[in-house]
């Protein structure tokens, strides 16, 4: 999936091809992706338990959701990142910096 994402209609296609019991090299010569990038939705498909009768009656846009969720940061991570950038800014003139401890 190399950080790109292929269209729904194409992800669709995917998984009912899979459903239907094509093989993934077939689907991806068919729909001109890798066998990889194939094997990947099959996978997260996989992992949804759902049907596929119950994707294809969803929006593009939901099946977007699905498959390519929002990432979220985690918290303190996100805490740190900050940490960092005030106390790179400290040596500025006229910027006060706070301790988190």
């Amino acid at each position: 999936m190399a950080n790109k994402t292929i269209s729904m209609s194409k992800l669709k296609q995917i998984i009912k091809l899979h459903c239907q019991g094509t093989g993934k090299r077939t689907i991806g010569e068919t729909l001109g992706i890798s066998k990889n990038t194939a094997k990947a939705y099959i996978e997260i498909f996989r992992s949804l338990k759902i049907t596929w009768d119950e994707l294809s009656k969803m929006s593009d846009h939901e099946v977007d959701r699905l498959f390519h969720p929002e990432k979220t940061v985690d918290q303190p991570e996100k805490l740190k990142t900050l940490y960092e950038f005030f106390h790179t800014q400290k040596r500025s003139c006229g910027s006060a910096v706070l301790r988190f401890t």
